[in-house]
């Protein structure tokens, strides 16, 4: 079984918070890197150095501390002025590739319960690279890397690039059995003789193991699948369009899947200015984006959209029969069809209000 005792434990991080100290005597954290370290783990803590009472007067301060578990390592992050960390304002844990997927995200998780000062909106991410070096890389927006990667988060999630999920979103699909959790995914790229962290699309979990990614563009159909859409863009060949409305579905027959994506496009971008050409051509691309997705999903056993939650409300007793012992096998095997329903908009009536 996926949900374990010691994961059943993080309930009270959903409403984690500091006690009343002195303000002076505070690291305030922006942001933690967790890389392994051997047999033990590396944190590298990045807080803020606030230098007068302009609050754009800032600079980063970091540090960096090792041990045989996740709280040895919190419990030595202390200053040499003798500040003691404040977690409350932490928007970003980064978490490595090799973490993720050696250990999992279970010990961390509990660790982090243990603190009960985290907020349950933190994120998580996990980098292609060590995590200590994303935090440490110089952005163009922030001096405070760990600010500045959340809002690229924020708006690379609004483009459909990565997924947007909150520790709480995340444990909540760790726990429950028939769904798995995803997370952003970064990597670093050089550009003018530095790193730069980026937005490289998606985490994919089972059970709380790091097993696969998907690329930027993959990942947009996962979103559309899910339905974590908000006036978005996709990007369908060379093609562009902007989504007006989209009401995604998922029946079960049995196991047997169908997803449904009924939705209205307005094309931005593209050769194609025939609506009818655009419509065809948008169906088979998201189509074929679909099929794709879903064969990197169930080669990685991850079940992000919730194929077999959906089937324990529809049936319960057929899932009982085949879950947890066959349902990894049903799952990578499953047969899915595919109903994709596209209206091309007119720019005119998007401009009037109007969208049928």
């Amino acid at each position: 079984m996926k949900k374990t005792a010691a994961l059943l434990l993080l309930i009270p991080l959903l409403c984690g918070c500091a006690q009343m100290t002195e303000i002076d005597s505070l690291l305030i954290v922006s942001g933690i890197a967790v890389d392994k370290d051997g047999d033990g783990y590396l944190l590298t803590t990045q807080a803020v150095n606030i230098k007068s009472s302009d609050q754009n007067d800032r600079s980063a301060v970091f540090i960096k501390k090792s041990g045989r578990s996740l709280g040895e390592a919190l419990s030595a992050i202390v200053t040499t002025e003798g500040e003691k960390p404040f977690y409350n304002h932490t928007q970003i844990i980064f978490i490595s590739e090799k973490l993720s997927a050696e250990e999992g995200l279970s010990h961390l998780m509990e660790t982090l319960n243990l603190e009960g000062r985290f907020r349950s909106s933190i994120r998580l991410a996990v980098t292609l690279s060590s995590a200590e070096e994303v935090i440490r890389a110089k952005t163009k927006t922030d001096d405070i890397s760990a600010f500045a990667l959340n809002e690229t988060i924020d708006q690379s999630s609004s483009m459909l690039k990565t997924p947007d999920t909150p520790f709480f979103c995340f444990l909540n699909d760790v726990l429950e059995d028939g769904a798995d959790g995803i997370l952003p995914l970064l990597t670093l790229e050089t550009e003018e003789d530095r790193f730069v962290p980026v937005i490289c699309g998606a985490a994919l979990f089972k059970d709380d193991r790091f097993v696969g990614s998907l690329s930027t563009l993959e990942s947009q159909f996962l979103m559309l699948a899910k339905n974590e859409i908000e006036d978005s863009c996709l990007i369908i060949g060379d093609s562009v369009y902007r989504i007006i409305k989209s009401k995604p579905g998922l029946t079960m027959d049995g196991i047997n899947a169908t997803v449904t994506i009924d939705a209205t496009l307005l094309l931005l971008e593209g050769e194609t200015r025939d609506k009818e050409t655009a419509r065809s051509e948008a169906e088979k691309g998201i189509r074929e984006g679909l099929i794709k997705l879903f064969d990197v999903l169930k080669e990685t056993g991850c079940d992000p959209i919730g194929i077999g939650r959906h089937l324990k409300r529809k049936d319960l007793t057929l899932w009982r029969s085949v879950y947890p012992v066959l349902w990894e096998n049903i799952y990578k095997n499953l047969p899915i069809e595919y109903d994709i329903n596209i209206k091309i908009a007119d720019s005119a009536k998007i401009v009037s209000g109007e969208t049928k």
